[in-house]
This record gives structure tokens, C-alpha cells and sequence, in this order.
């Protein structure tokens, strides 16, 4: 479910919709976090709260504070990404 691009919850893929999965995938490589695991009480997400903050609330999996110290060009490739 995280992976899953904001369209594609009503059955609608395109291009952009691989280029945000690939932006989650390479989201948890530099950041070793997986996307949507936990909410900010850390209790597991859920899919339905992950399909509503995706789709609903235009929310992105959050950047951490640990993201400066990563290869600057890998980090702004995934947010463009998504």
C-alpha cells in the first residue's frame, strides 16, 4: 500500500505512478525507514490510513531529520519523484 501512487487507488496507472513508487523505494534505501510503518504515536499504519493520507491529504512518507547528511542529488531525485 504504501508504494501505491495516489491515482492508482482508483484503478488509474501511468507513467507517473511507477516514478512515485520508485520515489518510496528509494525513500526507504537512503533512509532505511519503511514508508508509513509507524504514525507519529508509532502504532502501525494501516492501510486504509495510509490510502486516505495518500489519497485524502496529499501526504508523502515525512522526511527525516537525517535526510541532510545523505547524497544531496538522491534526496532532491526523490522528491521530485513524488
Amino acid at each position: 500500500m504504501a508504494y501505491r501512487a495516489p491515482e492508482t487507488f482508483n484503478g488509474h496507472y501511468t507513467t507517473a505512478s511507477e516514478v512515485y513508487s520508485f520515489a518510496v523505494v528509494l525513500f526507504e534505501l537512503l533512509t532505511s525507514e519503511r514508508p508509513w510503518y509507524r504514525d507519529a504515536e508509532g502504532n502501525p499504519c494501516l492501510d486504509a490510513h495510509v490510502m486516505n493520507l495518500v489519497v485524502n491529504k496529499g501526504k508523502r512518507p515525512d522526511m527525516l531529520s537525517n535526510m541532510n547528511s545523505l547524497n544531496k542529488s538522491l534526496v532532491a531525485l526523490m522528491r521530485r519523484c513524488m
